[in-house]
């Protein structure tokens, strides 16, 4: 996914980036997963606790919340602060229960980290070569080859 990111931006920018340049960059990127993954908290929810304005109750009344005795919900917290509650599976209306939480809450984490990663290589990617682009390389090979038709008039004795 970051790979196609990056070669799309270098189409969109009109950059000169090879595409060994790029697998180079992503191979020496710092480690983002593990920075934003340091941020965040999968906890089980209680079951009696209030989430939001909804009162354990309440919540357990909606219609799409499990009926089954031994279902369970979790939080994805980042830096303890929620951002989400989850109590059924993400491909389905399936309870979450206590042995499948952490798979479960894995598939959202990896939603929610994936287009950080791309965020902040993003940034890096166009510091290091943002200023490559086609107008920029065509105006440098430009004044190279002026500077090597320069030398080579120097050494006929032109100039």
């Amino acid at each position: 996914m970051l790979k196609q990111a990056l070669l799309n931006l270098i189409a969109d920018k009109n950059l000169t980036v090879t595409v060994e340049e790029v697998d180079q960059f992503i191979a020496n990127l710092p480690d983002f997963d593990s920075e934003i993954r340091s941020h965040l908290t999968v906890e089980l929810w209680d079951g009696v606790s209030p989430v939001g304005n909804l009162s354990a109750d309440e919540l357990k009344a909606r219609p799409d919340f499990p009926k089954a005795p031994n279902a369970k919900a979790f939080f994805i917290k980042v830096d303890g602060q929620p951002l989400y509650f989850q109590y059924h599976t993400v491909m389905g209306l399936d309870p979450i229960m206590e042995e499948n939480y952490l798979a479960e809450a894995e598939k959202i984490i990896q939603q929610y980290v994936e287009p950080r990663i791309i965020e902040q290589a993003t940034k890096l990617f166009l510091e290091q070569f943002g200023n490559r682009t086609q107008a920029n390389t065509v105006n440098q090979q430009q004044l190279d080859m002026m500077a090597a038709l320069t030398d080579i008039a120097i050494k006929l004795g032109v100039l």
